[in-house]
This record gives structure tokens, sequence and C-alpha cells, in this order.
């Protein structure tokens, strides 16, 4: 970015955030140690609520700033996510499901997934991502 007019703010936001859903998609033991890493310290619904309110007044109206937020789930087609977790992320964090075809298109969908987290993040990161026939449920979240 150098040479390019403005500012621009580096955070660990993204991978919070990121990691904040992933929190939201785990249950009992897992969930309690990424709870412990991630030093959540309110009880999970708060912790998910929290990160909606903070989401909401960063992007809120009436800053002297440019940030958008862009928050995806990329699924597997077919592969049974939890209603109550597609909720919560889609609720908290803003982040719908798109289901792609990883196994038979794994090119395919990284089509799919480059071209939004260009157009929602002002072409930024400008290095694409690759994604693997192994992959069911990448998360994508970018500022």
């Amino acid at each position: 970015m150098q040479g390019e007019p403005g500012n621009l703010v580096l955070s660990p936001l993204s991978i919070s955030t990121a990691l904040g859903m992933t929190h939201a998609g785990a249950a009992g033991e897992t969930a309690d140690q990424m709870a412990e890493v991630l030093r959540f310290a309110l009880p999970e619904e708060r912790t998910h609520e929290a990160f909606e309110n903070f989401l909401t007044v960063l992007d809120g109206a009436d800053k002297p700033y440019e940030f958008s937020v862009a928050n995806a789930l990329w699924g597997q087609e077919g592969c049974g996510l939890l209603p109550e977790f597609l909720e919560l992320a889609r609720v908290r964090y803003g982040a719908g499901l798109r289901e792609v075809d990883f196994q038979a298109d794994g090119e395919g969908a990284r089509r799919a997934i480059n071209p939004w987290v260009a157009k929602s993040t002002l072409e930024l990161p400008r290095r694409p991502a690759s994604v693997s026939s192994i992959c069911s449920l990448p998360v994508r979240s970018a500022r």
C-alpha cells in the first residue's frame, strides 16, 4: 500500500471474528478449550452478542473512516450444518452460508470465494485464497 494516499490500519479483528464464529459452532470440551485459549470471559451467548455489538458500532453510520464488515461461511454442499449455528452466525456476525462444492470443484469454489472477498473488502486483501478438496467449511472474515 506504500505510495497510495490515505491510512491503512491492520488489526486482529478479522481473525478474532473468524475464531468467534468457529467457537459458535463448537460444543462441549472443544468450546470450553476455545473459550479459554481465546480468553472469552463472558458466557457463550454474551460473547457472540458482544461481537455483534462491536461490529455494529464499527460499521455504524456517521463515522470519520471507511470500514466494512465482510463475514461469510463457505460450506461444502450438503454438509448439514446445524440451523442454530447458521442462525447465530447470520444474526451475530452477519455471516450467511454460501454452499460450494470443494470436493468435486475446488477451483470453482475458489473462483466463487475470491471475487466475493475482493468486492466485500474494496479489493483487499490482494493475495487470493486457495482451497483444496479437503475443505468443508472455511470461515472467511475480511475487513
